[in-house]
């Protein structure tokens, strides 16, 4: 399975004549929605995509705090380190989700997460269409 995904995704963009990063980031927003609709939570969750293997991981991201507030989107510098995660920039760190937790994601969230797929898609070959006449009308 793990390079058939990227391979439909590869597809679809040829098809569609899209990115195939955009297509990938849509995937991730939607697999990334589908958790937090899934597991109703306040958390800001993300996800990532392997190329390689195909599969989707999903993270909370939570800000490096001394004192947390709100355990949901914040985090204690013992806490990170205890769990040897590496801070960006901006002081946040990526807490991955267990795959047993995900592979409860169900029905309901496949469909959600086709339709943001969907409409990413759409938007994309908007842009494509956009970016192709805007020359031409200003000819």
């Amino acid at each position: 399975m793990s390079n058939e995904i990227f391979q439909a995704i590869e597809q679809v963009g040829r098809e569609k004549g899209i990115e195939v990063d955009i297509i990938i980031q849509a995937v991730e927003d939607a697999y990334a929605a589908a958790a937090k609709k899934y597991f109703r939570t306040k958390e800001d969750l993300g996800a990532k995509f392997d190329r390689e293997t195909g599969a989707l991981a999903v993270f909370a991201r939570k800000k490096i705090v001394e004192a947390v507030t709100d355990p949901d989107l914040e985090i204690s510098p013992d806490e990170a380190q205890e769990m040897a995660l590496p801070a960006n920039e901006e002081g946040m760190v990526e807490i991955p989700k267990p795959r047993e937790e995900l592979a409860q994601l169900g029905r309901i969230a496949a469909q959600a997460a086709k339709q943001i797929i969907f409409q990413k898609v759409r938007e994309a070959e908007r842009d494509n269409v956009y970016k192709e006449y805007i020359p031409v009308a200003h000819r």
